[in-house]
């Protein structure tokens, strides 16, 4: 009886076994299947970590770090590192360091410097832009700042004032 008790109670959680070196993020941590969502009428003060994604529509006052991606619509004050970052009408006066692409809307907003992979720009940025790959800049977009990447594409109708290299 009393083993049968101690096989009850004991669980061990299961072990999520490591996929594809490829999908680890910035840090080295795998991201789970989880999305936690900050809600419009919101405001968290203070630092947000996730090893899922995250989905804000409120106001952040710190920095955010998920593993997996951000979706954004709310305001953000602080600096953002995740996987894959997308805004819609967001205003951010962040530093932004996405392991993959960010992609923004023409009602967003960024105020600070970029690193990514992909950036595909429809809004103003205020800021430097580092990309690994690729700067696409649509004709909504106005960047004032330095951009440095190995491929960009403007297109009519955008406004760039800053330094620009495009390199190997």
């Amino acid at each position: 009886m009393e083993e049968e008790k101690k096989q009850q109670t004991e669980y061990e959680e299961p072990v999520q076994e490591e996929t594809a070196e490829e999908e680890k993020n910035h840090e080295g941590v795998l991201p789970i299947d989880e999305t936690g969502v900050i809600a419009a009428n919101t405001k968290v003060t203070g630092d947000i970590v996730t090893r899922g994604h995250l989905m804000i529509y409120g106001e952040v006052e710190g920095n955010v770090t998920a593993a997996g991606n951000i979706t954004a619509t709310g305001k953000i004050s602080g600096d953002i590192a995740c996987s894959n970052l997308k805004l819609t009408g967001c205003q951010l006066k962040s530093n932004l360091t996405v392991k993959e692409n960010i992609l923004m809307d023409a009602d967003s907003k960024v105020e600070g410097r970029i690193f990514c992979s992909v950036l595909s720009a429809d809004g103003t940025i205020k800021g430097n832009i580092e990309a690994t790959s690729e700067v696409q800049i649509h004709s909504s977009a106005s960047i004032t700042g330095g951009i440095r990447t190995k491929s960009i594409s403007v297109d009519a109708g955008a406004q760039l004032l800053g330094s620009m290299q495009v390199v190997r």
